[in-house]
């Protein structure tokens, strides 16, 4: 596979995919396979780079909110203790912008659920109704669309 390099300072990559923010990616080789939009990706960190197969750089540099300047956004933080240590904490986690209808669906689903029980439910959806994509050995599964799911019968979606 053709690796693509991105810089991604002030990043954690394990910490921001594994926040409970997105449920479909899954630990593959030395990083994470899964989808942007309906695309497959495979994308793994060393250091402050990202290498990204399967995509354009930049859909994965918007998708993970590598343009905002984290270092700049902390330090306007209030300087308390409780603020340092959730700094300290959630270092180089991103608010990861994931396409609205997946966030709404995924967000509905998690009522009154924990995180474990959301990926399952996020993996079914994905795997019944949504479209097959491969990237290298994996095949990884884009969430369906509103209208998808809005033509499966209840029995379906049970």
């Amino acid at each position: 596979m053709k690796l693509t390099e991105i810089l991604a300072p002030d990043f954690d990559l394990a910490m921001t995919l594994d926040s409970g923010q997105v449920f479909h990616w899954e630990k593959a080789s030395h990083g994470f396979v899964g989808t942007i939009e309906n695309r497959a990706v495979c994308v793994e960190q060393r250091g402050d780079l990202l290498f990204v197969a399967g995509e354009r750089e930049d859909l994965a540099h918007k998708y993970f909110a590598l343009d905002h300047r984290l270092a700049a956004i902390c330090a306007s933080f209030p300087s308390d203790p409780v603020m340092n240590a959730a700094k300290e904490f959630c270092r180089g986690l991103r608010i990861i912008r994931q396409p609205k209808w997946e966030c709404l669906a995924t967000f509905i689903c998690s009522s009154m659920k924990q995180v474990a029980h959301i990926r399952q439910i996020s993996k079914r959806l994905r795997e019944r109704f949504g479209e097959a994509r491969n990237i290298g050995d994996y095949v990884v599964y884009a969430f369906p669309s509103a209208e998808r799911l809005a033509s499966a019968s209840e029995k379906e979606l049970r």
